[in-house]
């Protein structure tokens, strides 16, 4: 019972440490059950019917959305963000990798023609403005104080490092218009002295604002940077926060007028009742009414007072923003000392806080009225509501006063971090005395376990809340058809675990004598057994740690929250445990001549102990680290677990003192300490038994050592063998060149040929060339497959009709005003963003035609994704009648863009090029080595030894069965079809033979997660994609979608270029056709 006691402690540690890994910023309270009582205070329900609603407001311009963003822009910078904005939001990047800020800077500053700031320049922001860190609205002083920014040298390559004083502006120079400084931040716009004529030229300088405003912040020291939206996130939280309060409040106070009418239209009732039974009934609506109103008064109450804690808390922030400020500036040694202990204090007040709100009970609310049956049944509708809005009500105020607890201590997690950041600008004295024994450091030792002890209680007792109600959640969840999937699979792995565990010595004893029948040689056998032992004595923690992961990547999907984080870390430390004990026991008594089970189990006795006392101090170290970081109580731990260390270690010598004197002297029977070790009792004999267990511990791990070096040389000296073994046999059984001739590979390379190179296969060619040869317009979409021959087929018309402007769509190309643009530069037009100017500059060029290839590039399947195809559909249909407008669009995108747009499209006429038949396949591969002048042999394919006329009826069908194969598997893609027919041929000294190609293993595909197939799926819809993209599409952490990228790339499954990822010829067929049986992809 006293192991399992200990076990408790370690694990409960372990909930601290897991769930204080990265505290998250608070969000409001769900809805209650009160009208909207989660929502907005301008949302909450009121008792009154709701107006008509106001007629709606155009949507702002792109004019007024850039200025509006440029505003807030300029007010983060000058530490005035308004209350209620989301800095984040702000910024096209995720601002907490700083990779992706990194590349944001480099695309910034060269759209912007700016060079970098000098490397090592510090700019010093400021102290916060005169009106104070709440500045003029109340909110947290943002992140550069007094508009702050970064300061451009005075000339471009000057070098001059260049600070700001606290609280100045900097001089930029004049700006281009001659403007004037604004809000405490310079003007950052365009040169408004200059007339641009457009409205699309003003949109492009409103975008060149927003955009060197925000180089401006992102240019920031790091630290800075995260500084600045630590407070600002946590500034936003608490406005949610105060916003979820207030409007429960309002909610709670139109629930009060509700039940007053009630109430007064119930004792109406009961004036004008004509019976006692009557009477009975309105005053238990009188009762209800009342209970009603004063559970409404409770929660108005309760909100008012979180409302009011939320504007205290914010103050307290505003203190902890102003610290963190200082700090970033630099301090000098007093100045940090004063900043120190002003954010002690503020600590000590989070701390007096916490323990209020994990203290404080809840609410109490009046009980339901005491009705007699029939009356109950007869206001069973008023009864079950009345039930319902106590219910609600309970959970508002347990919701509201949980949200309280993960804010504040999420406050006290922020801080406490600060105050390490600070601890390390103190003199060395002080911070001697604050991680000492002496009066100081005993304060903060008892302040550090203070928080320690508080973070326990906020967030150990919601994880353990909540794991007991997974059972009912999951079976809840395996009714649901979304997740019925993932609970079948998770309830498999538990099983499949589960019944692994319970059979595993029988199963590996019938595996150990299967070894040993089929291993004849002895010393390989004896090598492969001693292998095995060691899997044996560690089986039962492999499957078990190898179903936790399993079991747990599943439970991620259903419960996506930090309690399953806790619960996996638990699960894997013990079992990491587990399996170390084993594995160490093992390891010193598996050579033991005849050691007896007593003295096995003393030694696993010893090896646990040990094992309990690593993983133990692991544990605290890190419980101590994520919660109260290294600070005193980090620095006392560690002197208390040396002390714990050397003790475990004097009493494992005591206890195995006579097997160390033996060993001793087995080894040195000359040695220093022979004379002693063996003599003698008393602390003399176990002094030098200390000294002996020094020695022997020295030479067991030179031996170690000496072992692992000289089976790594062995094992290196083998594999050269074995390696030199296959080259000779190689260089005898086949000397020939495996490289395919030049010709050969550039006749077949894998892309768009010219009309004189192709064959002439191009359906409804000339139909459209008849249609549109007097000078008349179309809008045709030319749809197939990725190698179809698209570009080929738009190249042979445009061979046809001289006045075409063939156009190849960039990536990325999904934004209106980029598409717009884009075209109007490439038809050599006045500059614009507009589709409908573009096209009247089209008409007014009169261009005859325009071919546009790659028409996947204009969208991605978001919300909002297709804008730009459809701006492209405009100017198509307001052109159409003089211009031939011709897209290519893989097929994929083109089913996909036409199911969006529900069947209608502005393209009167669709080619789709399909694959080519058995035949066309065998002449194009023909056509293409006539190209270069080399003939293949099939005679590698034959299967007998026939002569003659036999031979070459063999020969004919064997090549006749490889184009029906290759024709087969690539479903006549063109593309395809010339990749495989390349992998098909083998040079040898008889010249070029074909033998049959090897495909990719399609079946690995089933054996992908469905994140995986989602992903593949993305890529084959829109072509190719960058990291960042495949993040919008589906939604996901654009690391995740890094890492996943990569992992496909390097299975060979996509291929890099330019940052941008595809699907390889190689894979594509067999990716295609297993995201259509998946049915992830349209048919």
């Amino acid at each position: 019972m006293a192991s399992i006691h200990r076990l408790g402690g370690v694990l409960a540690l372990l909930v601290v440490m897991a769930a204080c890994r990265e505290p998250e910023p608070a969000s409001a309270p769900t809805d209650a059950g009160l009208p909207d009582a989660g929502a907005p205070a301008r949302e909450a329900a009121s008792a009154e019917p709701e107006p008509e609603p106001a007629p709606m407001s155009a949507p702002a311009t792109e004019e007024e959305r850039l200025e509006r963003l440029a505003e807030q822009l300029e007010a983060l910078l000058g530490g005035q963000l308004p209350t209620g904005v989301d800095a984040r939001s702000l910024f096209q990047v995720d601002l907490d990798d700083e990779t992706s800020v990194a590349r944001r800077r480099d695309e910034l500053r060269a759209r912007l023609n700016e060079a970098p700031p000098d490397a090592g320049v510090i700019l010093d922001a400021g102290p916060a403005g005169d009106a104070g860190p709440l500045g003029d609205a109340g909110v947290v002083d943002g992140a550069v104080a007094d508009g702050g920014v970064p300061a451009a040298p005075a000339e471009p390559d000057a070098g001059v490092p260049v600070v700001v004083p606290p609280g100045e502006l900097v001089d930029l120079g004049p700006p281009p218009d001659g403007g004037t400084v604004d809000a405490g931040v310079p003007d950052l716009g365009v040169d408004l002295g200059v007339d641009l004529g457009t409205a699309e030229a003003e949109l492009d300088a409103l975008e060149r604002r927003v955009d060197r405003l925000r180089l401006h912040f992102l240019e920031l020291p790091e630290d800075q940077r995260r500084g600045t939206l630590i407070s600002l996130d946590a500034s936003y939280a608490l406005s949610v926060r105060a916003d979820a309060a207030r409007a429960a409040q309002a909610a709670a106070a139109a629930e009060q007028e509700r039940a007053a009418t009630e109430q007064e239209q119930a004792h109406a009732e009961a004036r004008d009742a004509r019976s006692a039974t009557e009477r009975e009934i309105a005053e238990g609506r009188i009762a209800l009414a009342e209970m009603r109103s004063d559970i409404a008064r409770v929660l108005g109450a309760a909100a008012r007072e979180r409302a009011e804690e939320a504007e205290e808390e914010r103050e307290r922030l505003s203190q902890v923003h102003e610290a963190r400020t200082a700090h970033q500036g630099g301090l000098e040694a007093d100045a940090a000392e004063a900043e120190y202990d002003r954010l002690v204090a503020l600590l000590v007040r989070g701390r007096r806080a916490l323990a209020q709100a994990l203290a404080q009970d809840p609410d109490e609310l009046p009980a339901l009225p005491t009705l007699s049956p029939s009356v109950a049944n007869e206001l069973a509708g008023p009864l079950g509501e009345a039930r319902r809005a106590r219910e609600d009500a309970e959970k508002t105020i347990a919701e509201l006063d949980a949200e309280r607890v993960r804010s504040l201590a999420q406050a006290l997690h922020e801080g406490n971090e600060l105050r390490l950041d600070l601890l390390r600008d103190l003199p060395a004295s002080r911070r001697a005395a604050l991680r000492g024994l002496g009066s100081e450091g005993r304060a903060q030792l008892v302040r550090e376990l203070q928080q320690l002890q508080l973070m326990t209680r906020a967030t150990g007792t919601e994880v353990v809340t909540k794991i007991p109600t997974w059972p009912a959640t999951i079976f809840h969840l395996s009714l649901e058809p979304e997740t019925r999937g993932t609970v079948f699979f998770f309830l498999v792995v538990l099983s499949i675990g589960l019944f692994v565990h319970r059979r595993r010595r029988p199963l590996l004893a019938q595996l150990e004598l299967n070894l040993r029948e089929r291993i004849a040689e002895h010393s390989r056998r004896r090598l492969i057994l001693e292998w095995w032992r060691r899997l044996v004595a560690v089986a039962g923690p492999l499957v078990f740690i190898g179903t936790a992961l399993a079991a747990f990547s599943f439970l991620r999907d259903l419960f996506p929250g930090p309690e399953v984080e806790v619960t996996r870390t638990l699960v894997l430390a013990f079992a990491t445990y587990r399996l170390f004990v084993n594995l160490l026991h093992h390891e010193l008594t598996a050579h033991a001549y005849r050691l007896s089970a007593e003295r096995s189990e003393r030694i696993r006795k010893s090896v646990r102990r040990v094992g309990r006392f690593a993983l133990s101090a692991a544990v605290l170290l890190e419980a101590a680290t994520r919660v109260v970081g290294r600070g005193t109580l980090y620095a006392q731990l560690v002197r208390v677990l040396w002390v714990v260390g050397l003790a475990l270690a004097l009493y494992l010598v005591r206890r195995w003192q006579e097997a160390i004197e033996k060993a001793y002297l087995e080894r040195h029977p000359e040695g220093a300490f022979a004379k002693l070790v063996g003599q003698g009792t008393g602390a003399r004999r176990y002094l030098a038994a200390l000294g002996a267990s020094f020695r022997v511990l020295a030479d067991v791990t030179l031996e170690t050592v000496q072992s692992i070096v000289s089976r790594f040389r062995a094992g290196r000296v083998v594999l050269a063998l074995l390696s030199q073994r296959k080259l000779d046999t190689a260089e005898k059984d086949d000397d020939e060149d495996h490289r395919l001739p030049e010709e050969v590979v550039t006749a077949c390379q894998l892309r768009s040929v010219g009309p004189d190179e192709a064959l002439p296969h191009y359906p409804g060619l000339e139909t459209l060339l008849t249609d549109t040869e007097d000078g008349e317009g179309a809008a045709v979409a030319l749809v197939g497959e990725v190698g179809a021959g698209k570009t080929s087929w738009m190249r042979a018309f445009a061979a046809k009709r001289p006045d075409t402007r063939l156009l190849d769509i960039p990536p990325s190309m999904h934004e209106p005003g980029r598409l717009c643009r884009w075209l109007s530069k490439e038809l050599d037009l006045a500059e614009t963003s507009e589709p409908a100017e573009l096209a009247e500059r089209i008409a007014e060029a009169k261009i005859p035609a325009i071919f546009l290839d790659h028409g996947q590039n204009l969208y991605l399947r978001t919300i909002g994704g297709t804008e730009a195809f459809r701006a492209l559909k405009d100017v198509v249909a307001l052109t159409q009648e003089s211009t031939v407008w011709l897209c290519a669009f893989s097929q994929n995108a083109w089913l996909y863009l036409r199911s969006a747009a529900g069947g209608q499209s502005a393209f009167g006429r669709v080619v789709e090029l399909k694959g080519w038949n058995e035949e066309r396949i065998r002449s194009l591969v023909e056509h293409r080595m006539r190209r270069a002048g080399a003939t293949v042999s099939f005679e590698s394919l034959l299967e007998t030894e026939a002569e003659g006329g036999a031979r070459r009826r063999a020969l004919e069908r064997a090549k006749d069965e490889y184009f029906r194969l290759l024709w087969h598997y690539t479903d006549g893609n063109l593309r395809l079809a010339l990749y495989f027919w390349l992998r098909s041929l083998q040079p040898t000294s008889r010249g070029l033979e074909v033998r049959l190609f090897t495909a990719p293993d399609a079946e690995s595909l089933e054996s992908f997660h469905d994140e995986t197939r989602f992903a593949l799926a993305a890529l084959i819809l829109h072509g190719n994609l960058d990291a960042q993209e495949l993040a919008t599409v589906l939604r996901w952490p654009e690391g995740r979608c890094h890492s996943l990228l990569a992992l496909l790339q390097t299975r060979g499954i996509l291929e890099e270029k330019g940052h941008r990822y595809h699907v390889t010829v190689q894979w594509f067929r067999a990716v295609v056709r297993h995201l259509k049986r998946r049915r992830l992809l349209l048919r």
